[in-house]
């Protein structure tokens, strides 16, 4: 019986593409298969076995199974107290957050990147704010209006009452997944209100972006899905251009 080639020959594999393999720890590997359980088969509040039953239940060593864990507790999946089972934590945007964070802060260069971010989803969620929101919601976010006009005069409230409008904007989407992107943005988005008005800080820049707010809840008032899209994309133009041009003078 003749032996068939070998798919290593000499003659073959030299046309071979080299295909790198990933080998993964143990650790990694456990990692996964528990969070593909959570996914699949768990809800939030739900406890995870003990670590000695998934130890069984892997054949694997308890400090395996720790490990897997603080991964998991670390990128937000459980949330783990001493001498209690692990809990599956709701959804959030706790992921988001770190990574827009180190972005913001790693490079300056990266601002106007994470402001088109920003413009592009908070696009999307005043659309369907004016579609979706509720009496309730629309009271709530008008009431956010009539605090920034009050605080006109007041750098630091007006930028912590601005910062709440467009959270509330994103909650009023009704979509938990942009609703979740525009709170893991807070700390980006309270620094990019403070970097537009930063060496322009005077009444006439706070009257400028009342002004668009204005818009905004015109629009959400009367349902107007254009002219609220309008209004936030003036919104935003306005903060590109001073944003933009304080760059460009610092080159």
């Amino acid at each position: 019986m003749r032996s068939s080639p070998s798919v290593l020959s000499s003659k073959s594999s030299s046309s071979m593409m080299t295909i790198p393999i990933q080998r993964k720890t143990l650790t990694e590997q456990v990692t996964e298969a528990i969070f593909d359980h959570i996914l699949n088969h768990m809800q939030a509040g739900s406890e995870l076995p003990s670590i000695e039953r998934l130890a069984t239940e892997f054949q694997v060593s308890r400090i395996v199974i720790r490990e897997a864990l603080k991964t998991l507790e670390a990128h937000g999946i459980i949330d783990i107290n001493s001498g209690k089972k692990a809990i599956v934590k709701p959804v959030n945007g706790d992921i988001f957050k770190i990574y827009f964070q180190r972005v913001f802060f790693a490079d300056s260069k990266n601002f106007m990147e994470l402001m088109e971010f920003r413009k592009a989803i908070e696009t999307v969620c005043i659309v369907l704010a004016s579609q979706r929101r509720t009496e309730e919601e629309f009271t709530i976010i008008q009431a956010i209006y009539s605090n920034m006009e009050n605080s006109v005069t007041d750098y630091v409230q007006y930028t912590r009452y601005d910062l709440e409008f467009h959270i509330q904007i994103a909650s009023a989407s009704h979509n938990s997944v942009l609703e979740h992107l525009v709170t893991s943005l807070r700390e980006v988005i309270r620094n990019s209100i403070e970097n537009s008005f930063r060496d322009r800080l005077n009444n006439e820049s706070l009257q400028t972006s009342l002004s668009y707010h204005q818009r905004i809840v015109e629009a959400l008032k009367t349902k107007d899905t254009k002219a609220a899209e309008v209004a936030i994309t003036a919104h935003f133009d306005d903060a590109f251009n001073y944003i933009s041009h304080r760059l460009t003078e610092k080159a």
